[in-house]
């Protein structure tokens, strides 16, 4: 398993379209290399997997859904 420098973690509940993408993007586009983006999504009406679904192709994004609304501490 690899252990990155660092880790983003983002929660997520009902993301929505425009600024969830730029979120995830400007993590991307980071110069430092080292790193693991971790979203993890509480269910809603909109899901962010298929809005960032071109991207999730990075092995460096990890991609959460829970089956149940948690809250953004339970996220963390």
């Amino acid at each position: 398993m690899r252990c990155p420098v660092v880790s983003v973690n983002l929660c997520v509940w009902n993301p929505d379209p425009r600024f969830f993408r730029e979120a995830v993007q400007s993590v991307l586009s980071q110069t430092f290399g080292d790193w693991e983006l971790v979203i993890v999504e509480d269910p809603s009406e909109r899901t962010g997997r298929t809005i960032i679904a071109d991207l999730l192709a990075d092995d460096r994004i990890r991609y959460i859904c829970n089956s149940k609304r948690t809250g953004l501490i339970a996220q963390r």
